[in-house]
Protein backbone atom coordinates (compact mmCIF):
# COMPACT_ATOMS: atom_id res chain seq x y z
CA UNK A 1 0.00 0.00 0.00
CA UNK A 2 1.34 3.28 -0.50
CA UNK A 3 1.89 5.63 2.30
CA UNK A 4 -0.86 8.49 2.39
CA UNK A 5 -3.42 6.61 1.55
CA UNK A 6 -5.71 4.48 3.99
CA UNK A 7 -8.02 1.38 2.71
CA UNK A 8 -11.25 0.35 3.64
CA UNK A 9 -13.40 -2.73 2.59
CA UNK A 10 -11.35 -1.71 -1.16
CA UNK A 11 -11.60 1.67 -1.24
CA UNK A 12 -8.44 4.05 -0.75
CA UNK A 13 -9.26 8.01 0.55
CA UNK A 14 -6.44 10.79 -0.20
CA UNK A 15 -6.22 14.13 -1.05
CA UNK A 16 -6.22 13.02 -4.89
CA UNK A 17 -9.95 11.90 -4.21
CA UNK A 18 -10.61 15.41 -2.92
CA UNK A 19 -9.07 16.97 -6.21
CA UNK A 20 -10.65 14.76 -7.98
CA UNK A 21 -14.48 15.06 -6.82
CA UNK A 22 -13.77 19.12 -6.07
CA UNK A 23 -12.77 19.22 -9.88
CA UNK A 24 -16.74 18.01 -10.59
CA UNK A 25 -17.80 21.07 -8.10
CA UNK A 26 -15.78 23.58 -9.96
CA UNK A 27 -16.53 22.64 -13.75
CA UNK A 28 -20.08 21.92 -12.78
CA UNK A 29 -19.60 26.04 -11.44
CA UNK A 30 -18.00 27.34 -13.97
CA UNK A 31 -20.39 25.97 -16.69
CA UNK A 32 -22.83 27.76 -14.79
CA UNK A 33 -21.00 30.83 -14.53
CA UNK A 34 -20.17 30.46 -18.36
CA UNK A 35 -23.34 30.04 -19.82
CA UNK A 36 -24.83 33.15 -16.77
CA UNK A 37 -22.09 35.74 -18.28
CA UNK A 38 -23.29 34.69 -22.19
CA UNK A 39 -27.14 35.21 -21.12
CA UNK A 40 -25.52 38.40 -19.54
CA UNK A 41 -24.37 39.64 -22.93
CA UNK A 42 -26.77 38.13 -25.20
CA UNK A 43 -29.28 40.16 -22.91
CA UNK A 44 -27.29 43.66 -23.86
CA UNK A 45 -27.22 42.91 -27.15
CA UNK A 46 -30.46 41.99 -27.68
CA UNK A 47 -32.41 44.22 -25.12
CA UNK A 48 -34.13 41.33 -23.44
CA UNK A 49 -32.92 42.51 -19.88
CA UNK A 50 -33.76 39.19 -17.72
CA UNK A 51 -34.59 36.54 -20.03
CA UNK A 52 -31.13 35.36 -21.93
CA UNK A 53 -29.45 35.48 -18.37
CA UNK A 54 -32.20 33.05 -16.99
CA UNK A 55 -32.34 30.85 -19.83
CA UNK A 56 -28.77 30.73 -20.06
CA UNK A 57 -28.03 30.08 -16.55
CA UNK A 58 -31.17 27.23 -16.19
CA UNK A 59 -29.22 25.98 -19.45
CA UNK A 60 -25.88 25.79 -17.48
CA UNK A 61 -27.49 24.22 -14.73
CA UNK A 62 -28.90 21.23 -16.82
CA UNK A 63 -25.78 21.16 -18.85
CA UNK A 64 -23.27 20.85 -15.64
CA UNK A 65 -25.67 18.68 -13.94
CA UNK A 66 -25.34 16.28 -17.04
CA UNK A 67 -21.29 16.83 -17.44
CA UNK A 68 -21.29 15.85 -13.48
CA UNK A 69 -23.62 12.26 -14.07
CA UNK A 70 -21.67 11.25 -17.38
CA UNK A 71 -17.98 11.78 -15.34
CA UNK A 72 -19.25 10.15 -12.43
CA UNK A 73 -20.50 7.20 -14.31
CA UNK A 74 -17.48 7.16 -16.50
CA UNK A 75 -15.27 6.80 -12.85
CA UNK A 76 -17.69 4.24 -11.63
CA UNK A 77 -17.56 2.01 -14.95
CA UNK A 78 -13.49 2.45 -14.85
CA UNK A 79 -13.77 1.21 -10.88
CA UNK A 80 -15.57 -1.52 -11.49
CA UNK A 81 -13.50 -2.91 -14.29
CA UNK A 82 -10.34 -2.25 -11.93
CA UNK A 83 -12.28 -4.39 -9.14
CA UNK A 84 -13.03 -7.21 -11.72
CA UNK A 85 -9.39 -7.43 -12.83
CA UNK A 86 -8.68 -7.77 -9.10
CA UNK A 87 -8.15 -4.44 -7.58
CA UNK A 88 -4.43 -3.44 -8.90
CA UNK A 89 -1.40 -4.14 -7.24
CA UNK A 90 -0.81 -6.02 -4.16
CA UNK A 91 2.33 -5.78 -2.77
Amino acid sequence: MREGRRSSAGTSHSLGDIGHFSGYGLGWALTVALLAWAGLKLDEWLGTSPLMILLCTLGGIAAGMVTVYMRAMAGATRSDSDLSNGGGEHR
